[in-house]
Protein backbone atom coordinates (compact mmCIF):
# COMPACT_ATOMS: atom_id res chain seq x y z
CA UNK A 1 0.00 0.00 0.00
CA UNK A 2 1.65 3.41 -0.92
CA UNK A 3 1.37 5.94 1.53
CA UNK A 4 -1.30 9.13 0.46
CA UNK A 5 0.28 11.36 3.57
CA UNK A 6 -2.39 10.75 5.49
CA UNK A 7 -3.06 9.36 8.83
CA UNK A 8 -5.67 7.36 8.52
CA UNK A 9 -3.38 5.16 5.65
CA UNK A 10 -3.16 1.70 6.84
CA UNK A 11 -1.54 -1.74 5.85
CA UNK A 12 -0.97 -5.26 7.69
CA UNK A 13 1.77 -7.36 8.79
CA UNK A 14 1.01 -10.80 9.58
CA UNK A 15 -2.70 -9.98 10.29
CA UNK A 16 -1.72 -7.13 12.48
CA UNK A 17 -2.39 -3.43 11.16
CA UNK A 18 0.74 -1.23 10.50
CA UNK A 19 0.74 2.42 9.93
CA UNK A 20 3.39 3.80 8.05
CA UNK A 21 3.05 7.72 8.89
CA UNK A 22 4.37 10.55 6.91
CA UNK A 23 7.30 9.08 5.01
CA UNK A 24 6.49 10.63 1.56
CA UNK A 25 6.37 14.34 2.31
CA UNK A 26 9.91 13.49 4.03
CA UNK A 27 11.47 11.77 1.02
CA UNK A 28 11.07 8.37 2.83
CA UNK A 29 10.60 5.19 0.79
CA UNK A 30 6.71 4.84 1.20
CA UNK A 31 7.18 1.09 0.20
CA UNK A 32 10.39 0.06 3.08
CA UNK A 33 9.10 0.23 6.72
CA UNK A 34 11.21 1.98 8.78
CA UNK A 35 11.95 -0.91 11.00
CA UNK A 36 11.62 -4.61 10.97
CA UNK A 37 8.17 -5.85 12.99
CA UNK A 38 10.02 -9.13 13.54
CA UNK A 39 13.63 -9.70 13.39
CA UNK A 40 15.25 -13.45 13.68
CA UNK A 41 17.33 -12.58 17.51
CA UNK A 42 13.80 -12.01 18.89
CA UNK A 43 10.62 -14.45 20.19
CA UNK A 44 7.36 -13.70 20.17
CA UNK A 45 4.46 -14.41 18.61
CA UNK A 46 3.27 -12.06 15.94
CA UNK A 47 0.54 -10.08 18.24
CA UNK A 48 1.47 -6.68 20.10
CA UNK A 49 3.06 -8.81 23.39
CA UNK A 50 6.31 -6.79 24.11
CA UNK A 51 9.36 -8.87 22.79
CA UNK A 52 12.24 -10.09 24.88
CA UNK A 53 15.74 -9.78 23.02
CA UNK A 54 18.11 -12.70 23.31
CA UNK A 55 20.82 -13.39 26.02
CA UNK A 56 24.41 -12.76 24.37
CA UNK A 57 27.48 -13.11 25.64
CA UNK A 58 29.04 -15.07 28.78
CA UNK A 59 26.50 -16.73 30.69
CA UNK A 60 24.98 -14.95 34.08
CA UNK A 61 26.39 -11.74 32.64
CA UNK A 62 23.35 -9.13 31.69
CA UNK A 63 23.95 -7.11 28.54
CA UNK A 64 24.09 -3.52 29.02
CA UNK A 65 21.18 -2.53 26.17
CA UNK A 66 19.51 0.36 25.91
CA UNK A 67 16.57 -0.42 28.14
CA UNK A 68 19.14 -0.65 31.23
CA UNK A 69 17.72 3.17 32.20
CA UNK A 70 15.53 3.89 35.22
CA UNK A 71 12.41 4.45 32.57
CA UNK A 72 13.37 1.30 30.79
CA UNK A 73 11.17 -0.85 27.95
CA UNK A 74 9.72 2.48 26.68
CA UNK A 75 8.39 2.73 23.02
CA UNK A 76 9.35 5.72 20.35
CA UNK A 77 7.72 8.15 20.53
CA UNK A 78 4.59 8.33 18.07
CA UNK A 79 5.02 9.06 14.57
CA UNK A 80 3.12 11.38 12.61
CA UNK A 81 1.40 12.96 16.32
CA UNK A 82 -0.45 10.11 16.87
CA UNK A 83 0.35 6.19 18.66
CA UNK A 84 1.68 3.74 16.53
CA UNK A 85 -1.11 0.74 16.26
CA UNK A 86 1.72 -2.29 16.59
CA UNK A 87 2.85 -1.57 19.71
CA UNK A 88 -0.50 0.29 21.31
CA UNK A 89 0.08 -1.08 24.92
CA UNK A 90 3.03 0.12 25.68
CA UNK A 91 3.38 3.32 23.36
CA UNK A 92 3.74 7.00 24.32
CA UNK A 93 0.92 9.49 24.43
CA UNK A 94 1.05 11.97 21.85
CA UNK A 95 3.99 14.76 20.89
CA UNK A 96 4.16 17.48 23.45
CA UNK A 97 2.28 20.74 22.11
CA UNK A 98 5.03 23.28 22.53
CA UNK A 99 5.34 25.08 26.14
CA UNK A 100 4.53 28.69 24.20
CA UNK A 101 5.16 30.67 21.56
CA UNK A 102 7.99 30.31 19.23
CA UNK A 103 9.07 27.23 21.29
CA UNK A 104 9.71 23.74 19.99
CA UNK A 105 7.24 20.27 20.73
CA UNK A 106 8.73 17.88 23.40
CA UNK A 107 8.23 14.64 22.64
CA UNK A 108 7.34 12.54 25.51
CA UNK A 109 8.71 8.68 25.01
CA UNK A 110 7.42 7.68 28.30
CA UNK A 111 4.49 9.50 28.70
CA UNK A 112 1.58 8.01 30.90
CA UNK A 113 4.15 4.56 32.14
CA UNK A 114 5.89 6.70 35.18
CA UNK A 115 5.30 9.76 36.79
CA UNK A 116 8.21 10.59 34.86
CA UNK A 117 5.29 11.67 32.05
CA UNK A 118 6.88 15.26 31.56
CA UNK A 119 10.00 15.76 29.33
CA UNK A 120 11.84 16.94 31.80
CA UNK A 121 11.25 14.05 34.03
CA UNK A 122 12.86 11.75 31.05
CA UNK A 123 15.97 9.50 31.53
CA UNK A 124 17.81 11.24 29.01
CA UNK A 125 21.26 9.84 27.86
CA UNK A 126 24.28 11.35 26.25
CA UNK A 127 22.53 11.44 22.14
CA UNK A 128 18.92 11.38 23.29
CA UNK A 129 17.45 15.08 21.61
CA UNK A 130 15.32 17.10 24.68
CA UNK A 131 13.22 18.71 22.12
CA UNK A 132 11.89 18.16 18.24
CA UNK A 133 14.74 20.47 16.50
CA UNK A 134 17.27 20.25 13.83
CA UNK A 135 20.45 20.21 15.32
CA UNK A 136 21.75 17.54 17.33
CA UNK A 137 21.87 16.85 20.69
CA UNK A 138 24.68 17.90 22.91
CA UNK A 139 26.95 15.64 24.34
CA UNK A 140 27.15 14.36 27.54
CA UNK A 141 29.55 16.78 29.97
CA UNK A 142 31.51 14.91 32.72
CA UNK A 143 33.21 17.45 35.09
CA UNK A 144 36.93 16.89 36.02
CA UNK A 145 37.83 14.32 37.79
CA UNK A 146 37.21 14.67 41.57
CA UNK A 147 35.14 17.90 40.90
CA UNK A 148 32.38 18.58 43.50
CA UNK A 149 29.07 16.96 43.38
CA UNK A 150 25.74 18.76 43.22
CA UNK A 151 23.46 17.11 45.27
CA UNK A 152 19.96 17.59 45.39
CA UNK A 153 17.34 19.43 48.39
CA UNK A 154 15.74 16.70 49.96
CA UNK A 155 14.82 15.92 53.82
CA UNK A 156 18.13 14.31 55.87
CA UNK A 157 15.78 12.44 58.80
CA UNK A 158 17.50 15.11 61.07
CA UNK A 159 15.30 18.11 60.45
CA UNK A 160 17.99 19.54 58.26
CA UNK A 161 18.31 19.08 54.31
CA UNK A 162 20.99 18.09 51.65
CA UNK A 163 22.05 21.16 50.02
CA UNK A 164 20.09 22.24 46.95
CA UNK A 165 20.69 21.03 43.69
CA UNK A 166 23.32 23.70 41.98
CA UNK A 167 24.89 24.65 44.72
CA UNK A 168 28.85 23.18 45.30
CA UNK A 169 29.07 21.36 48.02
CA UNK A 170 32.81 21.61 50.16
CA UNK A 171 34.06 18.44 50.25
CA UNK A 172 36.52 17.12 52.65
CA UNK A 173 39.99 17.66 52.31
CA UNK A 174 39.25 20.57 50.45
CA UNK A 175 39.84 24.12 51.60
CA UNK A 176 38.60 26.73 53.91
CA UNK A 177 39.23 30.21 53.86
CA UNK A 178 38.99 32.63 56.73
CA UNK A 179 39.13 35.97 56.93
CA UNK A 180 40.44 37.33 60.28
CA UNK A 181 43.02 35.73 62.62
CA UNK A 182 41.94 35.78 66.22
CA UNK A 183 40.26 33.39 68.70
CA UNK A 184 36.63 32.99 66.81
CA UNK A 185 38.78 32.20 63.30
CA UNK A 186 41.12 30.25 65.86
CA UNK A 187 38.02 27.84 67.04
CA UNK A 188 36.50 27.77 63.53
CA UNK A 189 40.02 25.90 62.25
CA UNK A 190 39.78 23.48 64.72
CA UNK A 191 36.21 22.39 64.22
CA UNK A 192 37.01 22.82 60.42
CA UNK A 193 40.24 20.37 60.87
CA UNK A 194 38.11 17.69 62.85
CA UNK A 195 35.76 17.51 59.97
CA UNK A 196 38.62 16.53 57.85
CA UNK A 197 38.86 20.26 55.89
CA UNK A 198 42.22 22.30 55.60
CA UNK A 199 42.32 26.15 56.91
CA UNK A 200 43.99 28.94 55.03
CA UNK A 201 44.07 32.12 57.63
CA UNK A 202 43.78 35.93 56.06
CA UNK A 203 45.07 37.91 59.02
CA UNK A 204 47.50 41.60 58.97
CA UNK A 205 48.31 40.22 62.42
CA UNK A 206 51.77 38.30 62.93
CA UNK A 207 50.67 36.88 66.44
CA UNK A 208 47.28 35.72 65.15
CA UNK A 209 45.92 33.13 67.74
CA UNK A 210 44.37 31.00 64.17
CA UNK A 211 47.43 31.09 62.27
CA UNK A 212 49.18 28.74 65.37
CA UNK A 213 46.52 25.88 64.32
CA UNK A 214 45.91 26.53 60.44
CA UNK A 215 47.93 24.62 57.56
CA UNK A 216 48.29 27.91 55.72
CA UNK A 217 48.14 31.69 56.90
CA UNK A 218 48.57 34.97 54.66
CA UNK A 219 49.90 37.58 56.38
CA UNK A 220 48.79 40.87 54.77
CA UNK A 221 46.36 44.03 55.28
CA UNK A 222 43.45 44.08 54.29
CA UNK A 223 44.22 46.35 51.66
CA UNK A 224 45.91 44.68 49.81
CA UNK A 225 43.73 43.45 46.75
CA UNK A 226 46.73 41.11 45.22
CA UNK A 227 46.79 39.39 48.53
CA UNK A 228 43.64 38.90 48.82
CA UNK A 229 42.59 38.03 45.11
CA UNK A 230 45.76 35.24 45.85
CA UNK A 231 44.14 33.88 48.98
CA UNK A 232 41.01 33.41 46.98
CA UNK A 233 42.11 31.45 44.67
CA UNK A 234 44.25 28.90 46.85
CA UNK A 235 40.88 28.40 48.86
CA UNK A 236 37.11 26.36 47.59
CA UNK A 237 35.49 28.59 50.00
CA UNK A 238 35.83 31.85 52.04
CA UNK A 239 33.83 32.83 55.50
CA UNK A 240 35.09 35.42 58.17
CA UNK A 241 35.65 35.14 61.85
CA UNK A 242 34.66 39.08 62.67
CA UNK A 243 32.46 42.03 60.71
CA UNK A 244 34.70 44.60 60.94
CA UNK A 245 36.33 43.57 57.54
CA UNK A 246 36.89 46.21 55.50
CA UNK A 247 33.76 45.87 52.89
CA UNK A 248 36.32 46.23 49.50
CA UNK A 249 38.18 43.25 51.00
CA UNK A 250 35.36 41.32 50.95
CA UNK A 251 34.28 42.26 47.75
CA UNK A 252 37.69 41.39 46.47
CA UNK A 253 37.27 38.37 47.77
CA UNK A 254 33.55 37.67 46.53
CA UNK A 255 34.86 38.26 43.16
CA UNK A 256 37.13 35.51 43.21
CA UNK A 257 35.61 32.76 45.24
CA UNK A 258 32.35 31.77 47.42
CA UNK A 259 32.16 34.04 50.38
CA UNK A 260 29.60 33.43 53.18
CA UNK A 261 28.19 35.11 54.59
CA UNK A 262 27.96 37.09 51.47
CA UNK A 263 29.08 40.58 51.36
CA UNK A 264 25.94 42.06 51.06
CA UNK A 265 25.28 40.38 54.86
CA UNK A 266 28.86 41.97 56.23
CA UNK A 267 27.88 45.41 54.91
CA UNK A 268 23.89 45.80 56.30
CA UNK A 269 25.39 44.47 59.67
CA UNK A 270 28.82 46.27 60.23
CA UNK A 271 27.30 49.76 60.13
CA UNK A 272 25.03 50.32 62.65
CA UNK A 273 22.82 52.91 60.64
CA UNK A 274 22.28 50.51 58.06
CA UNK A 275 21.78 47.72 59.91
CA UNK A 276 18.23 49.72 62.01
CA UNK A 277 17.19 50.59 58.99
CA UNK A 278 16.92 46.91 57.87
CA UNK A 279 15.26 45.90 61.38
CA UNK A 280 13.26 48.43 61.55
CA UNK A 281 12.04 47.69 57.71
CA UNK A 282 10.99 43.80 59.06
CA UNK A 283 9.04 45.67 61.45
CA UNK A 284 11.15 44.88 64.21
CA UNK A 285 11.45 46.45 67.30
CA UNK A 286 14.51 48.47 67.91
CA UNK A 287 15.27 51.63 70.22
CA UNK A 288 14.80 55.25 68.57
CA UNK A 289 17.73 56.20 66.66
CA UNK A 290 18.58 59.02 65.05
CA UNK A 291 21.86 59.08 62.27
CA UNK A 292 24.80 61.94 63.38
CA UNK A 293 27.09 63.72 61.72
CA UNK A 294 27.98 66.51 63.63
CA UNK A 295 27.51 68.44 66.69
CA UNK A 296 24.05 69.92 65.26
CA UNK A 297 22.82 66.64 64.03
CA UNK A 298 23.18 65.53 68.06
CA UNK A 299 21.72 68.77 69.40
CA UNK A 300 18.50 67.83 67.54
CA UNK A 301 18.67 63.90 68.38
CA UNK A 302 18.85 64.37 72.18
CA UNK A 303 15.74 66.96 71.70
CA UNK A 304 13.95 64.37 69.72
CA UNK A 305 14.82 61.25 71.85
CA UNK A 306 15.74 62.39 75.40
CA UNK A 307 18.11 61.91 78.22
CA UNK A 308 19.68 59.62 78.72
CA UNK A 309 21.02 58.09 75.22
CA UNK A 310 23.89 56.29 73.90
CA UNK A 311 25.75 57.77 71.15
CA UNK A 312 27.67 54.96 69.09
CA UNK A 313 29.82 54.88 66.00
CA UNK A 314 28.09 53.59 63.21
CA UNK A 315 31.04 51.07 62.35
CA UNK A 316 33.96 49.42 64.27
CA UNK A 317 32.81 49.06 67.64
CA UNK A 318 32.48 46.31 70.11
CA UNK A 319 32.81 45.36 73.56
CA UNK A 320 31.61 49.01 74.95
CA UNK A 321 34.51 50.57 72.29
CA UNK A 322 33.00 53.43 70.03
CA UNK A 323 30.31 54.21 72.94
CA UNK A 324 29.41 57.19 74.97
CA UNK A 325 26.75 57.57 77.61
CA UNK A 326 25.05 60.66 77.30
CA UNK A 327 23.06 61.78 80.74
CA UNK A 328 21.75 64.52 81.80
CA UNK A 329 24.08 66.91 82.50
CA UNK A 330 26.64 65.52 79.86
CA UNK A 331 27.93 68.01 77.37
CA UNK A 332 27.21 66.60 74.08
CA UNK A 333 30.82 67.99 72.98
CA UNK A 334 32.22 66.00 75.00
CA UNK A 335 30.53 63.13 73.76
CA UNK A 336 31.40 63.57 70.13
CA UNK A 337 35.02 63.74 71.51
CA UNK A 338 34.92 60.29 73.00
CA UNK A 339 34.20 58.81 69.90
CA UNK A 340 36.48 60.88 67.78
CA UNK A 341 33.39 62.83 65.77
CA UNK A 342 33.17 59.73 63.73
CA UNK A 343 29.83 59.24 61.35
CA UNK A 344 27.23 58.09 64.73
CA UNK A 345 23.99 56.89 65.61
CA UNK A 346 22.16 57.79 68.66
CA UNK A 347 19.75 55.40 70.57
CA UNK A 348 17.13 56.03 72.92
CA UNK A 349 18.03 54.08 76.43
CA UNK A 350 16.33 51.29 76.61
CA UNK A 351 15.10 49.98 79.97
CA UNK A 352 15.77 46.26 80.08
CA UNK A 353 15.75 43.79 82.55
CA UNK A 354 18.05 41.52 81.20
CA UNK A 355 20.15 41.47 77.81
CA UNK A 356 19.60 37.96 76.06
CA UNK A 357 20.46 36.17 72.52
CA UNK A 358 19.80 33.85 69.98
CA UNK A 359 22.56 32.23 68.12
CA UNK A 360 21.54 30.53 65.01
CA UNK A 361 22.45 28.91 61.23
CA UNK A 362 21.00 29.32 58.56
CA UNK A 363 22.22 26.72 55.80
CA UNK A 364 22.64 27.05 51.42
CA UNK A 365 19.48 25.12 51.26
CA UNK A 366 17.37 28.13 53.71
CA UNK A 367 17.67 25.34 56.33
CA UNK A 368 16.95 27.23 59.57
CA UNK A 369 18.51 25.83 63.05
CA UNK A 370 18.66 27.98 66.55
CA UNK A 371 19.88 27.28 70.22
CA UNK A 372 18.14 27.81 73.07
CA UNK A 373 18.19 31.58 73.96
CA UNK A 374 20.89 32.62 76.52
CA UNK A 375 21.05 35.48 79.29
CA UNK A 376 24.01 37.66 78.77
CA UNK A 377 25.84 39.15 82.01
CA UNK A 378 28.17 42.22 81.02
CA UNK A 379 30.99 43.47 82.98
CA UNK A 380 32.47 46.96 81.94
CA UNK A 381 30.55 46.18 78.78
CA UNK A 382 32.46 42.99 77.75
CA UNK A 383 30.51 40.02 78.06
CA UNK A 384 31.38 37.91 81.68
CA UNK A 385 28.68 35.28 82.20
CA UNK A 386 26.19 33.41 79.30
CA UNK A 387 24.57 31.01 81.05
CA UNK A 388 21.48 28.76 79.18
CA UNK A 389 18.59 28.33 79.41
CA UNK A 390 17.92 32.26 79.72
CA UNK A 391 14.48 32.06 82.01
CA UNK A 392 12.39 33.37 79.49
CA UNK A 393 8.57 32.32 78.87
CA UNK A 394 8.19 29.78 76.30
CA UNK A 395 6.07 32.76 74.22
CA UNK A 396 9.25 34.84 74.62
CA UNK A 397 11.65 32.43 73.55
CA UNK A 398 9.39 31.27 70.49
CA UNK A 399 9.53 35.21 69.67
CA UNK A 400 13.39 35.56 70.06
CA UNK A 401 13.70 32.99 67.99
CA UNK A 402 11.70 33.63 65.34
CA UNK A 403 13.08 37.41 65.00
CA UNK A 404 16.19 35.09 64.42
CA UNK A 405 15.00 33.67 61.60
CA UNK A 406 13.07 36.34 60.24
CA UNK A 407 16.86 38.38 60.32
CA UNK A 408 18.54 35.46 58.44
CA UNK A 409 15.97 34.90 55.54
CA UNK A 410 15.63 38.35 55.31
CA UNK A 411 19.81 38.79 54.37
CA UNK A 412 19.58 34.92 52.86
CA UNK A 413 22.26 34.50 55.04
CA UNK A 414 24.50 31.51 55.40
CA UNK A 415 26.59 30.63 58.15
CA UNK A 416 25.67 31.35 62.07
CA UNK A 417 25.23 34.86 63.51
CA UNK A 418 23.98 35.67 66.91
CA UNK A 419 21.27 38.46 67.69
CA UNK A 420 21.44 40.76 70.60
CA UNK A 421 18.01 41.60 72.39
CA UNK A 422 17.17 43.24 75.50
CA UNK A 423 14.35 41.80 77.50
CA UNK A 424 11.82 44.92 78.76
CA UNK A 425 9.69 43.90 81.65
CA UNK A 426 6.21 45.86 81.77
CA UNK A 427 2.89 45.82 83.72
CA UNK A 428 1.40 43.72 80.84
CA UNK A 429 4.21 41.25 80.54
CA UNK A 430 7.80 41.27 78.48
CA UNK A 431 8.86 42.53 75.57
CA UNK A 432 12.09 42.17 73.34
CA UNK A 433 13.80 44.94 71.30
CA UNK A 434 16.82 44.19 68.76
CA UNK A 435 19.85 45.91 69.80
CA UNK A 436 22.58 44.27 67.43
CA UNK A 437 23.60 41.59 64.75
CA UNK A 438 26.26 39.80 64.38
CA UNK A 439 27.35 38.25 61.19
CA UNK A 440 29.37 35.69 62.56
CA UNK A 441 29.55 32.73 65.59
CA UNK A 442 29.85 34.59 68.66
CA UNK A 443 30.94 34.84 72.39
CA UNK A 444 27.43 34.13 73.96
CA UNK A 445 27.42 30.48 71.83
CA UNK A 446 30.55 29.66 73.36
CA UNK A 447 28.84 27.31 75.34
CA UNK A 448 27.82 25.09 72.57
CA UNK A 449 30.95 23.56 72.49
CA UNK A 450 30.16 21.18 75.48
CA UNK A 451 26.38 22.18 75.99
CA UNK A 452 24.98 21.19 72.46
CA UNK A 453 25.02 18.35 69.91
CA UNK A 454 26.75 20.56 67.89
CA UNK A 455 28.64 23.37 68.54
CA UNK A 456 28.17 26.92 67.04
CA UNK A 457 31.85 26.87 65.11
CA UNK A 458 31.20 23.04 63.44
CA UNK A 459 27.63 24.24 62.40
CA UNK A 460 29.05 27.79 60.64
CA UNK A 461 31.92 25.17 58.77
CA UNK A 462 28.71 23.25 57.67
CA UNK A 463 26.33 25.64 57.03
CA UNK A 464 29.23 27.55 54.84
CA UNK A 465 30.58 24.35 52.93
CA UNK A 466 27.01 23.46 51.87
CA UNK A 467 26.31 20.47 54.61
CA UNK A 468 23.07 19.63 56.90
CA UNK A 469 23.28 21.64 59.56
CA UNK A 470 23.93 19.63 63.27
CA UNK A 471 21.59 19.69 65.68
CA UNK A 472 21.18 22.37 68.11
CA UNK A 473 19.77 19.81 71.30
CA UNK A 474 21.11 21.36 74.72
CA UNK A 475 22.85 18.95 77.10
CA UNK A 476 22.12 20.19 80.19
CA UNK A 477 22.37 23.90 81.97
CA UNK A 478 25.46 25.76 80.78
CA UNK A 479 27.29 28.81 82.07
CA UNK A 480 30.22 29.66 80.25
CA UNK A 481 32.36 32.62 82.10
CA UNK A 482 35.03 34.92 79.72
CA UNK A 483 38.37 35.05 81.13
CA UNK A 484 39.48 38.44 80.72
CA UNK A 485 42.38 40.20 81.25
CA UNK A 486 44.32 38.96 84.44
CA UNK A 487 41.51 36.24 85.05
CA UNK A 488 44.32 33.90 82.55
CA UNK A 489 46.19 33.59 86.12
CA UNK A 490 43.65 31.05 87.32
CA UNK A 491 43.80 28.69 84.67
CA UNK A 492 45.66 25.78 86.93
CA UNK A 493 42.52 26.15 89.36
CA UNK A 494 40.16 25.78 86.90
CA UNK A 495 42.28 22.63 85.18
CA UNK A 496 41.88 21.53 89.01
CA UNK A 497 38.14 21.50 88.55
CA UNK A 498 36.52 18.05 86.68
CA UNK A 499 33.66 20.04 85.99
CA UNK A 500 35.26 23.01 84.09
CA UNK A 501 36.43 22.64 80.28
CA UNK A 502 39.16 25.27 79.45
CA UNK A 503 39.67 26.82 75.98
CA UNK A 504 42.46 28.89 75.98
CA UNK A 505 43.10 31.51 72.90
CA UNK A 506 47.11 31.57 72.92
CA UNK A 507 47.50 35.01 72.91
CA UNK A 508 50.96 36.39 74.17
CA UNK A 509 49.52 38.88 76.59
CA UNK A 510 46.86 39.10 79.18
CA UNK A 511 45.64 43.08 78.86
CA UNK A 512 42.98 44.96 80.77
CA UNK A 513 39.79 44.03 78.38
CA UNK A 514 41.61 41.13 76.62
CA UNK A 515 39.66 38.18 76.21
CA UNK A 516 42.14 35.47 76.95
CA UNK A 517 39.93 32.34 77.45
CA UNK A 518 36.82 31.06 78.45
CA UNK A 519 35.63 28.07 80.38
CA UNK A 520 32.09 26.69 80.68
CA UNK A 521 30.59 24.11 82.92
CA UNK A 522 27.21 21.83 82.06
CA UNK A 523 25.49 20.93 84.93
CA UNK A 524 22.14 18.54 84.99
CA UNK A 525 18.42 19.65 84.03
CA UNK A 526 16.78 20.44 87.46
Amino acid sequence: MIDDGSDDTRGDHHGQPVRLGHHAPRGHDPRRPRRGLRRPHRLGPSHPRPSRGLRQGRPGRRVQGGDRGRGRGRAPAGDGGRDDAAARLRSPGPVARPLGPGLAPLDRPDARRHPRGHARHRARRCRQRRASRRRGARPHRRGPRGAPRRLAGAPDGRGGRAPVRGCPVIRPGQTLGILGGGQLGRMLALAAARLGLKVHIYTPDADSPAAVVAGACTLAPYDDEAALAGFARAVDVVTFEFESIPARAAETVAAVAKLRPSALALATTQDRLAEKDFLNGLGLPTAPYRAVDGLADLEAALADLGRPAVLKTRRFGYDGKGQAMIRPGTDPTDALAAIASAPAILEGFVPFAREVSVVAARGVDGAFAAYDPCHNEHRDHILGVTRVPAGLSPATAEAALAMARAIADALDYVGVLAVEMFLVEEAGGERLVVNEIAPRVHNSGHWTVEGARTSQFEQHVRAVCGWPLGSTERLGRVEMTNLIGADIEAWAGILADPHAALHLYGKAEARPGRKMGHVTRVFPEG
